[in-house]
């Protein structure tokens, strides 16, 4: 934990707390440790030779000779590990010399590594697999790696923690400037959110636009904060999203995909709308919008005697013409229709022994709309729903 205190200390320029940490740990200190593995991943490989030793496996080079160079010239990089066994010239037991000093090999080689024992004779299959396992005291690519990955776990999980203490002191110009200088897609992610937070548009638009989009999840994250970004962009807040903005917020909580995208999505959805994830079904989004009905402006539908005041959510929400709206009511009442900026677009007066009304929007735009029951004068209960085409 003192190792990698001092190596963010050292990221954002505070040599003073930096050299503080450093002084704590003992002349051997992890530090080195893992800047030397860095550099060893780098370096090692193929002991700089990955031309030659292609070319040998590529050419006529007799099968004692390649298993000597690549011996030799041992650990093996994922290309040369990868074209050994796909040109299959090593016979089972040069095969078996050169593996005992390259396992455990990487994910890039396994599906080759593990297809290439199931030719091999059971003994020295067994052999090998119990290699890919725990090979103690072989040094290869994929044990350096590991070893990278588990520092590297344990420093992001440190960074996490110092972040959240900055934030909740409310020392977020530093908790920024390690994110600056951390300059990860993870880092620059949650700067983006946080330059958004602060209406930075110009910062947030150049974190959003560092962020690679090359998984589904990236995919996904930038899907939400582009419309994040477009709303703020335009002045607007959740409560003024636009149809397509709103639909792309919709597809992205219904994708089915795990991811923080989605969940956020779904939160805003909830915001909006009081959806409940934990009980909707989130493979079919189409299931939830409306098809078209009657053209009427409305249509009061079902009986109920003696039910206490109740406004319940329009259903489907979002829709994309007609929406029914459950009531309940023991007294003269109406419902308000209004638009996003709180304009009256229509009063409807209820009657007591109908238990919904049917809006037919046909005439109306893409958006939020916002409605009330008022009983007797009084304003009792606000819903939001959503008109997506």
């Amino acid at each position: 934990s003192k190792m990698i205190l001092a190596d963010l200390y050292l990221n954002i320029g505070n040599t003073l707390l930096a050299t503080e940490k450093l002084n704590e740990l003992p002349e051997d200190n992890i530090l080195t440790d893992w800047i030397n593995l860095r550099q060893m991943y780098i370096t090692l490989a193929d002991n700089g030779k990955t031309q030659q030793l292609l070319s040998a496996i590529a050419g006529n080079t007799s099968q004692g000779n390649l298993k000597n160079m690549l011996v030799s010239n041992s650990p093996l990089s994922d290309t040369v590990l990868i074209n050994v066994h796909t040109s299959n010239k090593l016979s089972p037991g040069n095969y078996k010399n050169v593996m005992e000093i390259n396992l455990p090999v990487t994910d890039n080689v396994n599906p080759y590594f593990f297809d290439k024992l199931v030719s091999l004779p059971n003994g020295i299959a067994n052999q090998l697999r119990a290699l890919q396992g725990n090979n103690t005291g072989v040094t290869t690519l994929a044990s350096i790696q590991q070893q990278i990955n588990s520092v590297k776990e344990e420093r992001d999980a440190l960074l996490s923690y110092l972040l959240d203490t900055l934030l909740k002191s409310n020392n977020s110009a530093t908790a920024k400037q390690i994110l600056e200088a951390e300059n990860s897609a993870n880092a620059n992610m949650i700067l983006a959110a946080m330059y958004l937070a602060d209406s930075n548009l110009v910062a947030a638009q150049n974190k959003i636009n560092v962020v690679p989009a090359n998984t589904q999840d990236l995919q996904d994250w930038h899907e939400l904060y582009n419309v994040l970004y477009n709303l703020a962009n335009s002045g607007k807040s959740l409560f003024e999203i636009d149809s397509l903005q709103l639909e792309a917020v919709n597809n992205l909580a219904y994708s089915g995909h795990n991811n923080i995208a989605v969940t956020n999505a779904q939160n805003i959805l909830t915001l909006l709308f009081n959806i409940d994830f934990d009980s909707e079904e989130t493979g079919n989004s189409g299931a939830r919008y409306a098809q078209q009905t009657q053209n009427s402006d409305f249509i009061i539908e079902n009986n109920l005697e003696d039910a206490a005041v109740y406004l319940g959510d329009n259903y489907p929400n979002p829709f994309n013409q007609n929406t029914v709206i459950p009531y309940s009511i023991p007294a003269n009442a109406v419902i308000k229709i209004y638009s996003s900026t709180g304009a009256i677009l229509k009063t409807i007066r209820l009657e007591q022994n109908k238990t919904s009304i049917e809006l037919n929007t046909t005439d109306w735009s893409n958006g939020i709309y916002f409605y009330s029951l008022m009983v007797d004068g009084f304003e009792i209960a606000w819903k939001k729903m959503a008109l997506i085409r």
